[in-house]
């Protein structure tokens, strides 16, 4: 069953912007007492600064080591519902793929929204899910997001950082209605260029000139309201251009400028960029978080079944992340 048909991202959204999309109530009450517990006494030390949240979510395989076919019930053997009654160990888990491993799996999606603090070298969960395996990471992100700033109403989250899974309009959009720096890496598989006069406009949004190379982008252009780029050559970007009479007879060289008219197009245009990747750089804590609540705090062996426990037991994972990061600090401070 496809739980993410065309438009699910953008249905969801619109749902996001209009208020809260609420957990279940034993879900929500886990991340209620997460907050309470963990992040604000983490805020109070200093090792997450509210102000200015650099916020990365990714999400991860947790497997349960179940028959997802289920058992025959030994007290119908011989009848004619031996064949057709089964018993599951976790009617919760469902099937889905592993991009990892690139191989499918029985159990959950779990997903994660981490704070890195490059001072002390932490990264710290601030918010966990566990969603059904068959669900997309572009849902689940849009979800994730949503119940963060509900939960956490006074911090400030200047920056988005997720994997191409999350590469749609309606993750862009909602970023841009809520004031959030989406720093979204691209997904490669999505369309193909488009000719706009004498350059090409690639499936990234940039510009593309005849030598094949990348224009430079030289920022917005209030005049023109639209974003700049100019020709590589000029910018000294390519050593040489077999092109270079072709495009422009003057010294300055071709420019184009671009109007952006999604917002996902507006956010494209600093994708790449340097400041873009010292940002997404961030992202990193989510892959060393998930190796600590799957390896390190062995949520990968648990045979824990059901959501609701496994919901438990990532919560007591989360918070022992934290109270390590705290131990670590008080090292720190009596050296």
């Amino acid at each position: 069953m496809n739980l993410n048909p065309p438009g699910a991202t953008t249905s969801l959204a619109i749902q996001a912007q209009m208020g809260e999309i609420d957990p279940e109530r034993s879900i929500r009450i886990l991340q209620a007492l997460f907050k309470e517990i963990a992040v604000e006494p983490s805020i109070a030390m200093g090792l997450i600064d509210p102000g200015n949240l650099i916020l990365s979510g990714d999400g991860t395989a947790v497997y349960v080591h179940a028959n997802n076919r289920g058992h025959h019930l030994l007290e119908y053997t011989g009848t004619e519902k031996f064949d057709t009654l089964r018993r599951y160990s976790d009617p919760d888990a469902s099937i889905g793929f592993d991009s990892d491993k690139g191989d499918y799996y029985f159990g959950f999606t779990g997903y994660f929204n981490v704070v890195h603090n490059s001072d002390k070298n932490i990264d710290l969960p601030i918010h966990f899910m566990i969603e059904s395996a068959r669900e997309h990471d572009s849902t689940i992100s849009i979800k994730a997001i949503n119940q963060v700033r509900h939960l956490y109403p006074n911090i400030n989250i200047t920056h988005l950082c997720l994997d191409s899974a999350s590469d749609n309009e309606a993750t862009f959009q909602l970023c841009e209605n809520w004031s959030i720096n989406p720093v979204i890496d691209l997904n490669k598989r999505r369309g193909k260029g488009t000719e706009k006069g004498s350059v090409t406009i690639s499936s990234t949004g940039k510009p593309i000139c005849k030598s094949g190379e990348e224009m430079y982008c030289t920022g917005f252009d209030k005049t023109h309201n639209a974003y700049k780029y100019r020709c590589p050559y000029v910018m000294k970007r390519i050593p040489e251009c077999s092109h270079r009479d072709e495009c422009s007879k003057g010294t300055y060289g071709l420019s184009v400028y671009l109007k952006c008219n999604s917002a996902r197009e507006r956010a494209m245009q600093k994708h790449g960029t340097k400041e873009w990747k010292t940002v997404y750089n961030n992202r990193t804590s989510c892959e060393r978080v998930n190796n600590r609540c799957l390896n390190d705090y062995g949520l990968h062996k648990t045979k824990t079944r059901t959501q609701r426990r496994i919901s438990f037991v990532t919560f007591l994972v989360c918070v022992n992340i934290h109270t390590d990061a705290w131990l670590k600090e008080e090292k720190a401070a009596n050296n």
